[in-house]
């Protein structure tokens, strides 16, 4: 059994933010990664609406 999974770089933000909407509005389970938590904090709304993990790098 395989699943794609989308993982979106830089994705609390910008064009990554945008391309985990996208996915996410196609049904795509997506895992967003992010430098900071609080950038990653503005794409929890987003991440509420599909199967997707905000996941902050560790330091």
């Amino acid at each position: 059994m395989t699943q794609t999974i989308a993982l979106i770089v830089g994705g609390s933000s910008g064009m990554g933010k945008a391309s985990a909407e996208r996915l996410l509005a196609q049904g795509m389970p997506v895992v967003i990664l992010g430098k900071d938590a609080a950038g990653l904090e503005l794409a929890k709304p987003i991440c509420k609406q599909r199967p997707a993990v905000p996941w902050k790098r560790p330091p």
